[in-house]
């Protein structure tokens, strides 16, 4: 083998004489040598001699260290099998077979198992001598160990399977932008998001088109300042899926620039955040909300009447507010039970917001106590039609479980700015005008007098 030739250089005496021609390309064969010997160390490649007829075979040093065997042990066709694994086995004796009937060269890669246990894989290349009748008679071969590669890429696949795991796991899809050809490439797990199939061209018009309506021009605003101020930028909106769901998505992109700063690429993440959207709305919903009725609650009303206040608002105009209490609601809970007092407060509540108009609230603010914010009912006449129609939808009893409860209600209302320029005072206005009911009979409505 390589490592093992040396070449006899035959002196004048007493041995055929050299021309100095023949000395020179004598020279230059070694040198050609010590260069082949050196590349196949670069590359720790080991080579290989088989000879087909007499079944004898030779190692290089390095194929010896390579298969991890003493170089004083003689080689054998079955000392070569002994080392490989057992499950490439039939492999490679197939593919060796498949070399020898076949007319070109043959690569291919399997693993062994070394004296001391160690798994390495191998990467071999296979030529073929033949005689003069064209029969191979020999195989000569190259051996490279590509554990360390192997391995990397091993780790490479499963870092990737890792990376697309988690990404599944928290509904994480990437995505590239390329602003100067506008092509677009969207990782599997933004294809399963956005529930489109992975066949389809990704494309901006395409994400631009499931993008909820209402969010879209806040989506493209957003977007474009990214670009042109070329920093990292965070956003939420919602998508809406070919089957018609709307998911919540949340979104980092990152920009990259080139050397006079101009954006130029786009490189972001999609977060599918749904349920836990829903759950952050469920929890608002019931921080601000009667858990009975699901209308709003006082924290709600409070919240929405001081937007109304809120200097330079275009609703900043008179509106009103009318203050309900039930008549004779303990009755019904002492003679009929809770249940049946739970429904009529139910049935109270789809009654009054039938009342209401866009934009007015009603409010749970007691136990049989609700306010009704009425932002177009801002003068006398018109919050005293809306009390009354109030009244008189009230003179239906209410069914529950074959039983015709009668309820009626007591109302006092106070108007901004007339009765108070603030809720604390617009509620006491209201308030004591429905103390004047309730003194005076109940079943009725009153308007807050105006102080002296």
């Amino acid at each position: 083998m390589l490592e093992r030739l040396s070449f006899i250089c035959y002196s004048s005496i007493g041995r055929v004489m050299l021309n100095r021609e023949e000395e020179a390309l004598l020279k230059k064969l070694k040198r050609s040598e010590q260069r082949l010997i050196a590349a196949y160390k670069l590359v720790a490649l080991g080579t290989w001699d088989w000879d087909l007829i007499t079944n004898e075979q030779a190692w290089s040093d390095k194929t010896y260290e390579i298969l991890g065997v003493d170089s004083n042990v003689v080689v054998t066709r079955e000392l070569f099998e002994s080392l490989l694994h057992p499950d490439d086995l039939d492999y490679v004796r197939e593919k060796l077979e498949q070399g020898i009937s076949q007319e070109d060269d043959i690569t291919y890669g399997f693993r062994i198992i070394r004296p001391n246990g160690e798994e390495r894989y191998i990467y071999s290349h296979l030529t073929f001598e033949k005689d003069e009748q064209g029969k191979k008679v020999r195989v000569l071969g190259t051996n490279q160990d590509i554990t360390d590669q192997k391995r990397a890429e091993q780790a490479l696949r499963e870092s990737e399977e890792r990376l697309k795991a988690a990404q599944s796991l928290v509904n994480l899809g990437c995505w590239d932008w390329d602003l100067k050809t506008g092509k677009q490439v969207w990782s599997n797990e933004t294809y399963r998001i956005f529930g489109i199939d992975s066949g389809i061209e990704p494309s901006r018009a395409l994400f631009e088109n499931l993008i909820h309506p209402d969010d879209l021009a806040q989506t493209l605003a957003a977007t474009q300042a990214g670009i042109k101020s070329g920093v990292d930028f965070n956003f939420e909106f919602r998508i809406i899926l070919p089957n018609g769901k709307e998911r919540y998505i949340s979104a980092h992109v990152g920009i990259k620039t080139d050397e006079l700063g101009n954006s130029i690429r786009l490189l972001g993440t999609n977060q599918d955040i749904t349920e836990q959207k829903e759950i952050e709305l469920r929890i608002i919903h019931q921080a601000y909300h009667d858990p009975l009725t699901q209308l709003p609650n006082r924290m709600k009303l409070n919240q929405e009447l001081e937007c109304l206040l809120q200097p330079g608002q275009a609703s900043h105009h008179p509106f009103a507010i009318l203050w309900v209490d039930l008549d004779y609601f303990k009755q019904i809970n002492d003679n009929h039970g809770h249940l049946a007092g739970d429904a009529v407060l139910q049935d109270v509540a789809k009654r009054l917001k039938a009342q209401t108009q866009q934009g007015d609230l009603v409010a749970r603010v007691g136990g049989d106590e609700f306010i009704i914010m009425l932002k177009s009912a801002g003068d006398v006449q018109k919050l005293n039609a809306c009390a009354q129609n109030i009244l008189k939808e009230f003179q239906h009893p209410i069914l529950f479980e074959n039983l015709l409860l009668k309820v009626g209600t007591s109302i006092g209302g106070a108007i901004y700015p007339l009765h108070g320029e603030n809720v604390e005072s617009l509620f006491r206005a209201a308030d004591i005008a429905l103390y004047q009911v309730k003194e005076g009979g109940r079943n009725a409505y009153q308007l807050a007098q105006l102080d002296d």
